[in-house]
């Protein structure tokens, strides 16, 4: 906070510094608005969602641990929104139980029903390769294809260029390894 004093003090002089020290900077009052602003961006994502040009949008979900070792579903979304293809963050949810299919479909799924979206409105799903996420069955896979039979579901592109890296002789994975930085400072 003494930064942002004088940071503003300089900038808009020292009677709009003065009130910066009014404001709460406890645990809760910061917990709140960041909560605040979380919702109204997820408001604003899922408005646009609902709201795309071509009614239709994809997903793609990936299971990963966070720095407490505790499993965590991550999920993106890409739509067309005023005629520009967008890609956002959709969710980040803890995973309490297991990884299976039927626990990662329901976070999903309740997601889902809790903003208003509609499976009939996705289009293409994208998953690593874990049996739970591709099993035809009782995978996130088949329990998606029993909600709408003509969503696409296959296995993320990405998973697909590290399998197929694992297996790349030493010259070839070094500059595979080069291409991959290069796309991804374009794409940041």
């Amino acid at each position: 906070m003494p930064c942002a004093y004088k940071m503003v003090s300089k900038v808009c002089g020292e009677d709009q510094a003065k009130k910066l020290s009014v404001i709460s900077l406890s645990n809760n009052t910061i917990r709140r608005r960041v909560d605040d602003m979380v919702s109204d961006i997820l408001s604003q994502v899922t408005t646009e969602i609902k709201e795309s040009s071509y009614g239709k949008f994809s997903l793609q979900f990936d299971e990963s641990c966070d720095v407490a070792s505790c499993a965590v579903l991550l999920g993106f979304v890409r739509y067309v929104h005023q005629d520009k293809i967008k890609e956002e963050f959709l969710l980040c949810e803890d995973l309490l139980t297991t990884t299976k299919g039927e626990d990662v479909f329901n976070i999903i799924n309740s997601f889902f029903t809790k903003n208003g979206l509609d499976w009939n409105s996705v289009q293409q799903v994208s998953v690593d390769g874990a049996p739970s996420m591709m099993g035809a069955h009782r995978g996130l896979r088949g329990l998606i294809q029993a909600i709408n039979p003509e969503i696409s579901v296959d296995h993320c592109i990405i998973h697909r260029y590290s399998l197929g890296l694992k297996s790349l002789p030493g010259n070839l994975k070094l500059v595979f390894e080069d291409v991959l930085k290069i796309v991804n400072f374009i794409k940041s």
